[in-house]
């Protein structure tokens, strides 16, 4: 995977995960920040599912993304389980939404580069992955089919230990990462860490940062304050015009070069003029 050949620019994207009752609070602090967020769901999870309709309330700042059916683990399921998994949640997704679902997440992180193939012959423009302290651009896979970029993530909103953090980058062999890591991670908070991550896109001018998360898990672990002083921030920047809220999807379609690629839209929206295309940042 190359790097995505496109201008300077710093964004900031969230995305959430599995469509817990509780994404709905969430979705509501993006609307009441002028924030833009994916929200991955699966048709049928362990801990329940809300209707893709439940979202539609929030406008295009708030958008649907494809999580497979059951929330399988594509690495552990055969090939054509898996295929079936990517192409009908994208079905479904569509069907209840009425419009093209861009973006899929593989469950759990797992999954391998065929799995990637299977994206794009469903139609999917891109995929996020579980890749920590990156700030990169999506970056695009070599298919000779249809454009399509894979995501990597800057931040979770969980409090991890820092061996999990640690591991993460050495698994990815990321330089930068893990340099990343150390100065903006280790021994720090989540909520420090993705301020720190995004004062560094700042200073260089570009770069994106990717907040991810389960519902679910904020509210076990009892990080709704961290959420919405996170959110506060976030949103400071944006309409400091240091950044520009997007969707996945939205980030996606920049780095493709799409024409008709939408401008940030957060449900309140902020004096910023449209956003340049993305830039790789190292």
């Amino acid at each position: 995977m190359g790097a995505s050949r496109v201008t300077p620019g710093v964004y900031i994207t969230t995305s959430w995960d599995d469509g817990h009752p509780c994404d709905l609070r969430i979705a509501q602090l993006l609307e009441r920040y002028g924030l833009a967020g994916t929200f991955y769901v699966p048709r049928e999870h362990p801990e329940g599912t809300i209707p893709p309709s439940r979202y539609a309330t929030f406008g295009p700042s708030v958008e649907l993304g494809a999580h497979t059916i059951h929330h399988e683990a594509l690495a552990w399921i055969d090939d054509a389980r898996a295929r079936r998994e990517i192409a009908e949640s994208k079905d479904w997704i569509e069907q209840h939404t009425g419009t093209h679902c861009p973006v899929f997440c593989p469950p759990r992180g797992k999954f391998h580069r065929r799995h990637l193939d299977m994206m794009v012959d469903a139609g999917f423009d891109g995929a996020r992955t579980v890749e920590a302290w990156s700030l990169d651009a999506p970056r695009p896979y070599a298919n000779p089919h249809r454009a399509f970029h894979v995501m990597p993530t800057t931040v979770q909103a969980y409090p991890n230990v820092a061996l999990g953090n640690l591991r993460n980058v050495i698994k990815r062999r990321s330089l930068c990462g893990l340099v990343r890591f150390v100065r903006c991670g280790f021994g720090r908070d989540w909520t420090h860490s993705l301020v720190c991550s995004l004062d560094t896109a700042v200073r260089r001018g570009h770069g994106v940062v990717h907040l991810w998360g389960h519902g679910w898990e904020i509210a076990a672990q009892k990080q709704w304050p961290q959420v919405d002083a996170v959110f506060r921030e976030l949103s400071r920047r944006v309409r400091a015009r240091q950044a520009r809220a997007v969707t996945n999807g939205q980030l996606v379609a920049l780095c493709r070069g799409d024409a008709d690629a939408p401008p940030d839209a957060p449900a309140r929206p902020v004096a910023t003029p449209p956003p340049r295309p993305l830039a790789h940042a190292s």
